[in-house]
């Protein structure tokens, strides 16, 4: 039955099932019985899998059994994609960067914290952006704390406007907010010799202070 499951998938994925430490042979096949097949149209899959709960225990078992990191990638944005309980998601990820061994996609990680916007663990994602340690892995978990719009985050944003791997983001995150102490800051990056980072302090500029 498997052989025959696996002769219908609409992707070739005959290097990824090489790897002897690959989950996703065992993943498209659970997919395929339950009628879903990925493909490389990642909307269109993950449309079908909406609001298909009943698929959630297993992906979290091979997602707690894979060792490839983009294949827990995968897994993860899959739970999201489903609808899986927001604050189970966020947990799982968050323990991701408590890892000793932080995988070398930590980036990504944030990435999907940013895309799930879970405000409840603000206090855990500040833990995360003030850890000098996780470079420019704190990226878009920094434009996550300034979507929080808790103005109790700025004077931390603020402090890495000083950490050259994190600045650009920092400012963009200060965007979302506006005052006088914003103004300032805005200013003196208005002519960043980085042209993203300019645009960023000029457009916050038009929009406020015309």
């Amino acid at each position: 039955m498997k052989k025959a499951l696996l002769k219908v998938l609409n992707v070739n994925q005959d290097s990824a099932y090489s790897d002897p430490k690959s989950v996703l042979k065992e993943y498209d096949i659970f997919l395929a019985i339950n009628g879903i097949y990925r493909s490389n149209d990642i909307e269109s899959y993950r449309k079908k899998i909406r609001k298909k709960t009943e698929l959630c225990d297993e992906i979290i078992t091979l997602y707690k059994k894979a060792t490839l990191e983009n294949e827990r990638i995968l897994l993860l944005e899959d739970l999201f994609a489903i609808g899986y309980d927001s604050d189970k998601l966020v947990e799982m990820i968050l323990a991701v960067f408590s890892y000793k061994n932080r995988p070398a996609n930590l980036w990504e990680y944030g990435d999907l914290l940013y895309t799930i916007r879970n405000f409840r663990y603000l206090t855990q994602y500040i833990k995360i952006i003030e850890d000098y340690t996780l470079g420019d892995d704190r990226q878009m978990v920094i434009l996550l704390v300034g979507k929080s719009r808790e103005e109790k985050v700025i004077p931390i944003l603020t402090s890495l406007l000083d950490d050259s791997t994190v600045y650009g983001h920092a400012l963009e995150a200060l965007s979302c907010f506006s005052g006088e102490e914003i103004d300032r800051i805005m200013i003196k990056y208005m002519n960043c010799s980085v042209k993203w980072i300019s645009r960023i302090a000029q457009g916050y500029m038009a929009k406020y202070r015309k």
